[in-house]
């Protein structure tokens, strides 16, 4: 049996939580989604996973959010040093030209401006989710 795509989504707004899983669901209806509000609990749950090999394939992560913002929750994941590092993209309303270097520079591979569309949220997945 195919191990089926794990995609944790990150993030302080339920309303956009619940509209990405949605997007998600209805172009990959295999995949196993998990919704967490802020980066200190998503920490906790990837050193949860990591040791049972059951990271997630794919981050969606909020750029802002209360107790650890995106760019710090990205830091904080580097020091975990998971393999294999799940990939992680940012999703955020404000993308100056400054937070999307800080973005990258902090090991995000890549980002998209909220709000997300059907469109966007499938070019994420075919990238982010491709077979090697």
């Amino acid at each position: 049996m195919e191990d089926l795509q794990r995609i944790l989504i990150i993030d302080d707004d339920e309303v956009a939580s619940f509209i990405a899983e949605l997007q998600i669901k209805s172009s990959h209806p295999g995949c196993l989604i998990q919704t967490i509000k802020n980066g200190e609990d998503a920490l906790e749950l990837l050193l949860q996973q990591h040791p049972a090999n059951r990271l997630p394939h794919l981050i969606l992560l909020d750029l802002h959010m209360p107790l650890m913002d995106g760019l710090e929750f990205l830091v904080e994941m580097k020091k975990l040093q998971l393999s294999p590092c799940p990939k992680v993209v940012v999703l955020t309303s404000s993308l100056c030209k400054k937070e999307q270097q800080s973005i990258l520079h902090s090991g995000a591979d890549g980002f998209f401006q909220k709000p997300i569309t059907q469109e966007s949220m499938q070019q994420i997945l075919q990238l982010a989710l491709k077979k090697p």
